[in-house]
């Protein structure tokens, strides 16, 4: 949940300085819409979610957190699988 949090500010605070215009995209009852800054926290109070930019596709908040989450299983499991091998090293002979 932080990385989520830390992404979503750091993509709110690149908008603002690379746009120039203090303005977010959110989804509000199923459409994206753009609306200020400042209106963001009383809109996420309601329900409406903060759209991200993702591998240059935007999607919600609690979307990129599930890509977030399985990747973070993935990583996980991977890491779980490189400790069986018991220490085994992939070392080629000469």
């Amino acid at each position: 949940m932080k990385k989520l949090i830390l992404t979503a500010v750091f993509f709110v605070f690149t908008l603002f300085v690379y746009s120039g215009v203090a303005k977010v995209l959110i989804m509000h009852k199923g459409k994206v819409k753009s609306i200020s800054s400042k209106a963001l926290k009383a809109h996420l109070k309601h329900g409406d979610e903060l759209m991200v930019l993702h591998e240059g596709q935007w999607i919600t908040a609690s979307e990129y957190e599930s890509i977030l989450t399985a990747l973070e299983k993935d990583y996980e499991e991977v890491g779980a699988e490189s400790a069986d091998v018991d220490g085994e090293e992939d070392v080629e002979e000469y």
